[in-house]
């Protein structure tokens, strides 16, 4: 799933098979600590992107799964 603009947490809620409660808890988690950036989007929704630093990580973290 590459998406360079972000996801919008109801579709990454989706994507993973997840309630939006836990979707918000665990996304809000990662922005925290600066590993996700959340963007406003048009309206009221945002999309959440890995920051760049970050990628190589976590797509080693990802692979292992």
């Amino acid at each position: 799933m590459d998406r360079p603009a972000g996801i919008t947490g109801l579709e990454l809620s989706q994507e993973l098979s997840l309630s939006m409660a836990a979707t918000h808890k665990h996304v809000s988690l990662l922005v925290e600590k600066g590993i996700v950036a959340r963007r406003v989007q048009e309206g009221h929704s945002y999309a959440y992107s890995i920051k760049e630093e970050y990628r190589p990580q976590v797509a080693r973290v990802t692979e292992q799964l």
